[in-house]
C-alpha cells in the first residue's frame, strides 16, 4: 500500500525515475521528483521502493526537504545521517 511519504518509481511515456508522495486520492498520487517538479500520477504506474536508505539517499532526501521548505523533515534527516555516517 503506498502512502503519503512513501518513495515511489514511476514508469510512464512521459517520465521514469524516483519521487516522493506528496498526497494521495483513489487512484492517483500527487509526487515530487527530486528536480522539483510536483505531478500527478496514476497508481497504477508505480512500484513502491526499497525503504532502507543509504549514504547517498540522505542528500537527495535533504535536498527534497529543503525544495519543500519543511525544516523539521529537514533537521531528522540531518540528524539520522549523522548517526549512519558515525
Amino acid at each position: 500500500m503506498i502512502e503519503v511519504g512513501d518513495w515511489i518509481y514511476i514508469n510512464t511515456r512521459k517520465f521514469k525515475g524516483n519521487a516522493f508522495v506528496v498526497d494521495k486520492a483513489q487512484d492517483v498520487l500527487l509526487v515530487q521528483i527530486p528536480s522539483g517538479t510536483l505531478s500527478r500520477v496514476s497508481i497504477h504506474s508505480i512500484a513502491k521502493l526499497d525503504e532502507r536508505l543509504r549514504g547517498k539517499d540522505f542528500q537527495v532526501l535533504i535536498d527534497l526537504a529543503l525544495d519543500l521548505g519543511d525544516k523539521k523533515w529537514f533537521d531528522e534527516l540531518a540528524e539520522r545521517r549523522r548517526e549512519v555516517m558515525r
